[in-house]
């Protein structure tokens, strides 16, 4: 296009320059005209393409201007229809208003009138009171007079003082005062009092500009023409003549002089309402003084203005309202003193009345009272304390509401709040406003309570929507609340923990057990196995008596001994007791835990502590009515409230009330504004807060607009404990394929912050279960060892969960799980184990029980399809245990019986035709010995079953180990028996005690005394030693056992003398006397099995101890051979004073026993003499027992010695 335009410029240019060329060179005219014709038809055919442009330009215009002005009168069209339809709409459903203004009703105040206007209608009246309480209807009762009485020239004048805050006295009645003059004037048109000085804005309409400007105008062409008249003759030349004419100067002056006598009228009255006080003016200076009223109240400085108003108003009637909400009775002194200057003024010449509508209690005195007024009208007032109720009620009931949407009982129990006419007329006036514009679904009861608290408290109410006030603070105190009683629930909980913990670690079934317990560690405290328990009085007490509840005591008190050496008891002291048993045994204590655990204590706790564990839950969603229980509790934790004094508390009473009534609960914010979609609540956002400053609210806080928060929170908030909330998890869960990576973070947070009383509690109480448990399962592996590990929550409660988990969780999750932690060791012990499958299909829990491989205690029947496939899948599959109960059960199933008294359950099985069973045990022997272990039904196997369980080979050693100690058998013969095995049975007595057995382990233990065989011989000496002494011959290896038997210290003496009295196994142990230990030296001398030349110094002294007891059986010739060999003349003479003492020695004896005992005793045999010996123990008897028998004679004490006399004999 560009290029076509020059292309068109520059042909142009050539035509006329071709042109111009030729008229210059006077060409042929008809080629100068061929080339005019040629450039004037191109400019031409530009100029009409130019044109067809802009008439295609025009038609474009045109038509767009024609659619957008149809398109703008389609919609202002449908505008008008849609304001005239809305506007139809709203005619026909205007709402019914109740107007807080007063009310005109003739009829109601009827009385009132009739002495109103008496009293106004009576000469001698000029102050009228119309008095009575705030709401009473004075207001109602002026304007229905005026309504009725037209004819009165009346004024009206209405002040109020709503809560202004006090100040100078003065002041404020001159403030007042010039409020009543305002409401005068102020009422009454300028025009009326034109001359007044009361400062108004004088409003100038347009006319009267106009006029003004006319006014200037003509004053202005007026000067023009008397005084500069030559001006007129410069501008106006032509018609200066008609201006030079007389009639002209006429108008002109007269013009001129009443605009100047108009303006000096209006400077005249400007300055009279300024107040002047002083005008001088003289040649040298001019001064003007505006008067000075500065200390004159209103009421004075504008007297004459009261007067002029009155003056050209005419009122007769002038009615004063509401001038006592002031507090100051001066306005009123002021007000009569102008009433009767107003009476007494000639300029007025009428009478004025002054009403005063005002409550009752004004005046003080009621003397005042009476002076003030000419005539008082009380007004009874419609509404007080007595029925404000019943008009709270009747206002409510007259709205179409729905039914039951605001219940009787409700609106009594709030009606009493009101008792001002007006302020119930607002309440209901706010409530319907509040009912139309709010959600529908919202509870009226509730909006109803907002509105009564927005009208009682209208700087609350407004501190509110800024997150202040008192209310605020009553929501923001609901935390702590929560938090007290959360501490008092936790406390509690943390109690029963405890308890349960302690009677579950209590190992002891029954008080018998823990009287046992404390009777053997009372009997090893006892010295030696030949003594026997005293009580305090010295009286014998036999073992099966120590068992009760009362010796028990006596025990524990240190009340209980055993026999001292003088046959007195020898208490065990409760110090010893305690040191056995340890400082923290406490039998008391164990036996409550016991009896608690015994009286099913334990499920009473467990109900207790979930019932707490659901108040825990429930507590967060609790709203504040719930958590308090008076008025002062609401306001417990409000710093604002408390700093109050006891008049300042009481103004919240009813603000109390309404919260612990829960008539205004935490949803208090969709009653005091429109809800907006995505908007979070004030919980909602203190919970978002808490995340981002990691301050956790606990996992029960309640949310509202869950999808709100979670836009507002960053993956980085999942990682803190703060997140941990059920509402939040439950939003999430629901939506798990969106927001998988938040489950993700939110499970490990979960997991590493709380336990296991959360997963409990989101299971019950929260929704997406499913989802939840398939969750858990698939992040935390452990998570059944430790339901089941937990001693807090009941048997019960951990089978729900594994039913949820069985039900939810996926097949390769459980598998993973039991591969690191066996699923089936939590189950065995279950009867009810099914209860875990209740929520599976048939196939999924098939695949479990493989998985698992139970191996059930015990097997029941179930109450459904489910639980019979499943029970003949463990029976198919061996998922139990080799128990009498369980083959009882199995047998019964197949039609047979097992556990008769003659034949033993094993015998039965592997004698029966019951191939399930018998294949059972043939296939895993060592698993039947275990359940052996276990069984305790008697009659399961028999003894000699036992011991060809313990010769099994296939049976393991531990199994074996675990038949010695709990079953009860006999081996007989220990050859038989596995070596290792015999320790086992010597310890625990389950082998026959006999001297072949005894070989049969020393010889298995390389010929040694093992504690065990010493403990076993010592245990069973006397079968034992009956055995040795029936041996007739000494058999091959016998020698080396009996010569051990002899030398073994820590065997019972009672072996070696069997042996010693045996005559067959003399040759054993004669052989080798000298080897002999003093003891078994000493018996067999005793016994003359040896010649008395083995005696030795030491063998002598036990002879002579042996002598001094009192059941020793004497032998002379033993007794000289002692006292030959011993070398002790101590213990000699001690011996020989005792059996002179016993008479074991006659008199004839006493010399040769005098001569065997040594030279030292040589000296009692001279007769006659008189001998002198040390005064020692040992010789003192000897002369006491040699004087007894008359040997010696009188004994005389000589210091250290002794002087006796020997007697002929």
């Amino acid at each position: 296009m560009e290029c076509f335009n020059l292309i068109y410029r520059l042909l142009v240019l050539f035509c006329i320059t071709l042109a111009l060329i030729g008229i210059w060179q006077s060409w042929d005219k008809f080629y100068l005209f061929l080339l005019l014709f040629t450039t004037c038809l191109l400019l031409f055919g530009r100029w009409v393409r130019d044109m067809y442009a802009k008439f295609v330009y025009c038609c474009l215009w045109m038509r767009g201007r024609v659619v957008t002005s149809f398109r703008t009168l389609v919609v202002e069209a449908s505008n008008y229809l849609a304001r005239k339809i809305q506007k139809w709409e709203l005619s026909d459903t205007m709402p019914s208003l109740l107007l807080l203004s007063p009310k005109m009703d003739a009829e109601a105040h009827k009385e009132y009138i009739r002495r109103l206007k008496a009293a106004i209608d009576n000469p001698d009246v000029h102050n009228i009171a119309l008095s009575g309480a705030y709401g009473a209807g004075k207001s109602s009762i002026l304007k229905t007079f005026k309504a009725c009485f037209t004819n009165y020239k009346t004024v009206y004048v209405s002040l109020a003082s709503f809560g202004e805050e006090g100040g100078n006295e003065d002041k404020d009645e001159n403030r007042l005062e010039y409020r009543i003059l305002q409401q005068l004037f102020y009422q009454v048109k300028m025009s009326d009092i034109s001359e007044s000085r009361f400062g108004r804005i004088e409003r100038t309409s347009l006319g009267g500009k106009i006029l003004w400007t006319l006014l200037l105008c003509l004053m202005a062409a007026s000067y023009v023409c008397l005084f500069k008249a030559e001006w007129l003759q410069k501008l106006l030349p032509k018609v200066s003549s008609v201006f030079k004419q007389e009639y002209i100067n006429v108008i002109s002056l007269a013009v001129l002089v009443l605009g100047l006598a108009f303006l000096v009228f209006k400077l005249v009255h400007f300055l009279k309402r300024l107040g002047l006080k002083n005008l001088g003016v003289n040649v040298s200076s001019a001064s003007l003084e505006v008067e000075d009223k500065k200390n004159v109240t209103a009421m004075n400085r504008y007297l004459d203005e009261i007067l002029y108003l009155f003056q050209r108003k005419k009122y007769e009637v002038v009615f004063f309202e509401d001038l006592d909400r002031f507090g100051d009775i001066r306005i009123f002194t002021k007000l009569r003193e102008l009433n009767q200057l107003l009476n007494q003024s000639e300029e007025i010449n009428r009478r004025v009345v002054f009403v005063y509508a005002l409550c009752d209690d004004v005046f003080g005195c009621p003397e005042d009272r009476t002076k003030f007024f000419d005539y008082i009208i009380p007004v009874i007032p419609y509404v007080n304390v007595s029925n404000s109720g019943d008009l709270f009620k009747r206002s409510f009931m007259a709205l179409k509401l729905p039914k039951d949407s605001l219940s009787t009982e409700f609106l009594t129990d709030i009606s009493h709040f009101v008792n001002d006419t007006r302020v119930l007329k607002n309440i209901v006036n706010e409530f319907t406003l509040y009912h139309q514009v709010l959600d529908a679904k919202l509870n009226l009861q509730h909006l109803l309570a907002i509105i009564l608290y927005k009208n009682l408290y209208p700087k609350d109410f407004c501190l509110l929507h800024q997150g202040k006030g008192m209310l605020y603070d009553v929501f923001a105190s609901v935390p702590l609340l929560k938090k007290e009683k959360r501490n008092l629930i936790q406390a509690r909980m943390q109690k029963i923990n405890d308890d349960v913990k302690k009677i579950n670690d209590e190992i002891l079934g029954n008080v018998s057990e823990l009287n046992a317990l404390v009777v053997a560690y009372f009997l090893r405290q006892i010295p030696g196995k030949d003594k026997y328990p005293k009580d305090f009085n010295g009286h014998d007490v036999s073992v099966e008596q120590l068992f009760s509840d009362d010796y028990v005591s006596l025990i524990l008190q240190g009340k209980m001994g055993y026999p001292s050496f003088n046959g007195r008891c020898k208490p065990i002291s409760r110090d010893q007791m305690r040191q056995a048993l340890g400082e923290d045994f406490d039998y008391e204590k164990r036996k409550e835990l016991i009896e608690k655990r015994n009286d099913s204590e334990l499920d009473r706790l467990y109900n207790e502590r979930n019932r707490l564990d659901n108040k825990l839950t429930y507590l967060e969603n609790l709203q504040l009515h719930d958590l308090v229980d008076n008025v002062q509790g609401v306001f417990a934790y409000v710093e604002a409230y408390q700093q109050l004094d006891d008049v300042g508390k009481s103004e919240y009473d009813i603000l109390g009330y309404l919260l612990k009534e829960g008539y205004i609960d935490e949803d208090y914010f969709y009653y005091i504004s429109i809800f907006q979609e995505g908007r979070m609540t004030p919980q909602d956002h203190e919970f978002l807060m808490s995340v981002k400053f990691d301050k956790p609210k606990g996992y029960g806080y309640k949310l509202t607009e869950v999808e709100a928060i979670v836009t507002n929170l960053k993956n980085t908030d999942y990682n803190k404990p703060a997140i941990v909330n059920f509402c939040l998890l439950q939003f999430l869960l629901k939506r798990e394929e969106a927001y998988a990576n938040q489950c993700y973070m939110f499970f490990a947070t979960l997991l590493q912050n709380e336990g296991l009383d959360a997963i409990y509690d989101y299971v019950r109480h929260y929704g997406s279960v499913s989802v939840f448990v398939r969750r858990l399962v698939g992040f935390h592996k452990g998570v059944v060892d430790e339901l089941f590990a937990d001693k807090i929550h009941s048997l019960q409660d951990k089978l729900k969960m594994m039913a949820l988990v069985f039900a939810h969780a996926e097949i390769d999750d459980i598998r993973k799980i039991n591969e690191d932690h066996p699923i089936g060791e939590h189950l065995n012990d279950i009867d009810e184990y099914w209860e875990t499958f209740a929520l599976c299909d048939e196939n999924k829990a098939l695949g479990i029980l493989d998985i698992i491989c139970l191996k059930l205690k015990t097997l029941k029947d179930g109450n459904s399809p489910l639980c019979t496939r499943l029970l003949e899948h463990v029976c198919e599959s061996r998922m139990f245990q080799l128990n009498m109960n369980n083959i009882r059960f199995v047998a019964e199933k197949n039609g047979l019986e097992f556990g008769g008294q003659e034949v033993s359950v094993y015998s039965s099985i592997l004698n029966g035709n019951l191939q399930i069973l018998k294949k059972y045990v043939q296939d895993d022997i060592n698993e039947f010995a275990e359940n052996v272990v276990k069984e305790k039904y008697e009659n399961f196997v028999s003894k000699g079953e036992v011991v060809e369980l313990l010769k099994n080979k296939h049976v393991k050693f531990g199994t074996k180990i675990d038949l010695i100690y709990h079953k009860d058998f006999l081996v007989k013969d220990g050859k038989e028996m596995d070596p290792d095995l015999l320790a086992f049975l010597i310890e625990t007595n389950k082998i026959l005690a006999n001297l072949d057995n005894v070989k049969t382990y020393y010889t298995s233990e390389d010929n040694k005394f093992s504690k065990e065989l010493v403990d076993f011989m010592n245990r069973h000496r006397a079968e034992l030693a009956d055995d040795i002494k029936s041996k007739t011959e000494i058999e091959t290896g016998y020698d080396t056992l009996l010569s051990a038997i002899i030398t073994e210290t820590c065997l019972n003496k009672d072996f070696a003398y069997a042996i010693f009295d045996n005559p067959f196994l003399g040759e054993i142990w004669k052989e080798q006397v000298s080897l002999l230990n003093e003891e078994q030296l000493f018996y067999v001398l005793r016994k003359k099995y040896v010649s008395f030349d083995y005696m030795n110094s030491m063998v002598a002294n036990r002879f002579l101890h042996y002598y001094m007891e009192n059941d020793s059986e004497f032998d002379y010739g033993l007794f000289i051979k002692s006292l030959e060999e011993s070398g002790n003349e101590v213990l000699k003479a001690m011996a020989s004073a005792k059996c002179i003492e016993k008479r074991m020695l006659h008199l004839k004896e006493i010399p040769h026993c005098l001569t065997a005992m040594g030279d030292s005793f040589e000296k009692f045999k001279r007769v006659g003499d008189n001998v002198k010996i040390p005064n020692v123990d040992g010789y003192k008897e000897l002369v006491d027992a040699l004087h007894s028998v008359k040997y010696l004679g009188r004994v005389v004490p000589m210091g250290k010695e002794i002087s006796v006399r020997v007697l002929k004999h």
